[in-house]
């Protein structure tokens, strides 16, 4: 059996679990989820399946998994992290924050500009044009789509060319927006981006080849300030990232399913 066939049979038994007990809650109606930027949406949407068929009330914190992961080292109140890579997740398991981390989705980039004069191509050799003034990524050292970026990007041969044009987001959501505010020419992103609602069918995208970076794997984990406070509810909010409902959001958004 699959990673989502057992994540079901988890999120059934802890359903049949939350209706023993009446609530999905020890005590603790609100979890804290700390989610990295590039998963915010379909996180949320996911939260707001999971309160209509589980039960409990999720507070999402938006930032990038390098400095949430921080916050989870300096004392912050998180029941669940949802991460953009596995590193964060592992290396707070390994430290004693977390508990064993579990891949939900594998990530995907994108190029994407909203110039009418820019045609993004599949080699990002459109990035050398001098009418690519400048280009956004997210920082590297603590966000991985930004890694995974400057993978791509020196893998194409384009790092050096680009580097003086390079402009560093905290995170996926920063680099959005200096595209959608017109701060930057092109950005290099999570192509969960282009499929939100409100930018769907602005300005043109190419799915970069993912054979150009490492795989994006994403992975949630309990942590300890959740096991100690929280624990039913993060535990039945993990196991619904397993769920149907949450994989049918998840490849809408266009992440990729672990097998």
């Amino acid at each position: 059996m699959g990673l989502r066939g057992v994540g079901y049979l988890i999120l059934l038994c802890l359903i049949h679990r939350g209706a023993a007990l009446g609530a999905v809650s020890d005590g603790h109606d609100t979890l804290t989820v700390a989610v990295a930027a590039n998963a915010q949406y379909v996180v949320q949407e996911i939260a707001e399946d999971w309160e209509r068929d589980v039960g409990g009330h999720a507070t999402l914190v938006v930032g990038s998994s390098g400095k949430l992961a921080a916050q989870v080292r300096e004392g912050a109140p998180f029941d669940v992290f949802v991460a953009a890579d596995t590193e964060y997740p592992a290396a707070l398991q390994r430290e004693g924050f977390a508990e064993r981390p579990h891949v939900y989705a594998i990530g995907s980039l994108v190029v994407w500009t909203w110039r009418d004069s820019l045609r993004p191509d599949v080699a990002l050799t459109f990035l050398r044009s001098g009418a690519v003034k400048q280009i956004a990524i997210a920082n590297p050292a603590v966000a991985p789509y930004g890694a995974a970026a400057m993978e791509a990007l020196t893998h194409a041969g384009l790092w050096p060319a680009v580097q003086s044009k390079l402009v560093l987001g905290e995170s996926v959501a920063q680099v959005n927006h200096y595209l959608t505010t017109g701060v930057v020419d092109a950005v290099i992103t999570a192509q969960a981006m282009v499929h939100l609602p409100a930018w769907r069918g602005r300005g043109r995208w190419m799915v970069v080849d993912p054979s150009w970076y490492r795989p994006i794997e994403q992975a949630a984990v309990l942590l300890r300030h959740g096991r100690q406070r929280n624990a039913v509810a993060a535990e039945a909010f993990l196991a619904f990232l397993g769920s149907p409902t949450a994989q049918q959001r998840l490849t809408h958004y266009g992440y990729r399913l672990p097998l």
